[in-house]
């Protein structure tokens, strides 16, 4: 047994990377509203904060952490 984050923030030099660990299929609405970003299976990348829509962001946040916790703790 081990632990993981269940999301997770990292700023770097280009981009901002978003750790979504449920991944986005489920998120389609929400994606369409953030503003520009590109996504890989688990990330989430933005160029910076002021680039996107910050309501949509928490709750791809939120949704995302509460997926996982579902997932995770039955």
């Amino acid at each position: 047994e081990h632990e993981f984050l269940v999301t997770g923030f990292s700023p770097r030099k280009g981009k901002i990377s978003l750790y979504i660990l449920s991944g986005f299929d489920n998120y389609k609405k929400l994606l369409d509203k953030l503003g520009p970003h590109k996504t890989s299976v688990g990330c989430l990348y933005i160029k910076s904060l002021e680039d996107v829509h910050l309501p949509t962001l928490k709750a791809l946040i939120k949704n995302g952490y509460k997926d996982m916790k579902k997932r995770y703790e039955g």
